[in-house]
């Protein structure tokens, strides 16, 4: 966006020190994007699944949206937060170590545990 508004208001020519900052900082932050996207990628396709399955309880229950929220939906998403937030087993921990991710050995729990 800095990148688009610099361009479109011709704020600065395209071979200042300023503006190489400005896209050094928009490939750095496009990076961390991604990799942020990669590592929530388990997560990403729960919701997805979790997307399809709700709604499909939602139309076998023929029931309004306010009440399939509170009712169907809350429980659900309940039970998966528990089940987040159970703590990783020794062998699923190796498999993440062992695909490069970095866990915290104090206090961790499951999925669900992160800084908030």
């Amino acid at each position: 966006m800095k990148f688009l508004g610099i361009r479109r208001l011709r704020v600065c020519d395209t071979n200042s020190p300023m503006l190489e900052n400005i896209l050094a900082d928009l490939k750095w932050e496009e990076e961390e994007c991604a990799e942020m996207l990669e590592e929530d990628q388990i997560l990403i396709d729960q919701l997805h699944a979790l997307d399809g399955m709700f709604d499909e309880e939602f139309q076998r229950q023929n029931v309004s949206i306010a009440d399939s929220l509170q009712g169907y939906w809350l429980e659900r998403m309940e039970e998966i937060g528990n089940e987040m937030d159970m703590p990783l087993s020794d062998d699923y921990r190796h498999d993440l170590r062992q695909v490069g991710m970095v866990l915290e050995e104090d206090g961790e729990s499951g999925l669900g545990s992160e800084e908030k």
